[in-house]
């Protein structure tokens, strides 16, 4: 079956009703540079150190910058990557309520080598699995294998900007109030029921989520 299934995600208002209180109680946050100490935006992953699973996702802002809000306990490892450089992994570390707020030594990636070995030619074009768009910011579900087997609403937990609370509360950077569109139209179902349906649709139905704060 020809999958065609995207969810969107803008912000509409800040909700005043209060955030709901939860036990995610991290925050981490680094910085990104070249080995010239210039900032670096690049792809950032919060890695669940017991199974090397990808726990939350991000990108580096223009200055390198990063940050990981509401994280449950545990221990993590961050991954960094970008186009032209090498992948960099930190040593792992935990979050809990004695240490609830990491921050990240500067992760330095090197340029990866210009000396060509072999060149292959593929008709398949991988997509990375974030994209920075002008107006929105994209998730590929399909271009991460690790998240075969997953839920919609496991993909949402994994995403940038996105939190979810334990009582299923969606926000956005911080801010509730979201609209969520399904295939470009309006997702009439809110709260339980919304939680319920993303935890019942296989993530391989998803071909990406769209996040737009504007």
């Amino acid at each position: 079956m020809k999958k065609s299934r995207y969810i969107m995600f803008c912000t509409l208002l800040l909700s005043l009703s209060a955030f709901a209180q939860n036990n995610k109680i991290g925050k981490i946050s680094g910085i990104i540079q070249t080995n010239e100490n210039k900032a670096l935006s690049a792809t950032v992953f919060l890695m669940k150190a017991k199974d090397s699973t990808i726990a939350k996702t991000g990108v580096a802002n223009q200055q390198g910058e990063f940050e990981f809000e509401n994280i449950a306990e545990g221990k993590y490892f961050v991954q960094a990557s970008a186009v032209g450089y090498n992948k960099y992994a930190t040593t792992s570390f935990y979050i809990n309520v004695s240490n609830p707020v990491v921050k990240i030594q500067p992760i330095v990636l090197d340029a990866s080598s210009k000396n060509l070995v072999e060149v292959s030619v593929n008709a398949t074009i991988q997509k990375p699995f974030i994209e920075n768009k002008i107006d929105k910011m994209v998730v590929n579900v399909d271009a991460s294998p690790t998240n075969t087997g997953l839920s919609a609403f496991e993909i949402l937990e994994k995403s940038p900007g996105i939190t979810i609370d334990n009582n299923d509360n969606i926000s956005l950077k911080g801010k509730q109030g979201v609209i969520i569109l399904m295939d470009g139209k309006p997702a009439y179902l809110s709260g339980k029921d919304l939680s319920n349906y993303l935890r019942s649709l296989p993530a391989n139905q998803l071909d990406q989520v769209e996040i737009m704060t504007q």
